[in-house]
């Protein structure tokens, strides 16, 4: 067996490994109804986090999940109004920065 170098075994892991973000509840709503079957069940499953007036959805899944959700989100979003449409841009910035953290190993 060859030896394993150093962060080979983290890139081998880190597309499976569960990343925890906060999915605005405006997002999670338009997503119940327009997103796929895989989507609505890891909203489903996420937990509802009172904030304020609104709410969010804490949802654990990989990123390549969260990704797939918000792909889909642009095409709902984009037919809705200003504060779902803001909703999916706070929801980029956050699967952008895991995405870059992972990216750099920070």
């Amino acid at each position: 067996m060859p030896p394993i170098r150093p962060g080979e075994l983290d890139d081998a892991l880190a597309p499976q490994l569960d990343v925890v973000l906060d999915v605005p509840g405006r997002l999670a709503d338009l997503l119940r109804i327009a997103g796929d079957e895989v989507g609505r069940l890891a909203l489903v499953s996420g937990r509802n986090i009172r904030r304020g007036p609104g709410c969010s959805v804490r949802m654990v899944a990989p990123i390549a999940l969260h990704r797939a959700v918000l792909e889909q989100s642009a095409t709902a979003a984009d037919s809705a109004g200003p504060a779902e449409r803001k909703a999916r841009r706070v929801y980029a910035a956050r699967v952008a920065a895991v995405e870059a953290t992972r990216l750099h190993g920070s």
